[in-house]
């Protein structure tokens, strides 16, 4: 399973029929690394003195 930033978009990329079982300590850096990049996300939407811009997919 990986995560990365596509056109401001969080993508969560997992094998398809795949399930992920995560001990806490790895919950816990997914939740990290999401936030992370969600935040990143939101920065590149963002331009000084205009409105964030909403995607749908």
């Amino acid at each position: 399973m990986s995560t990365y930033l596509g056109s401001g978009y969080v993508v969560l990329l997992a094998p398809p029929a795949e399930a992920a079982l995560l001990i806490p300590a790895a919950a816990r850096e997914l939740a990290k690394n999401l936030v992370a990049q969600a935040d990143e996300a939101e920065a590149s939407q963002k331009t000084p003195g205009s409105a964030v811009r909403l995607q749908h997919p």
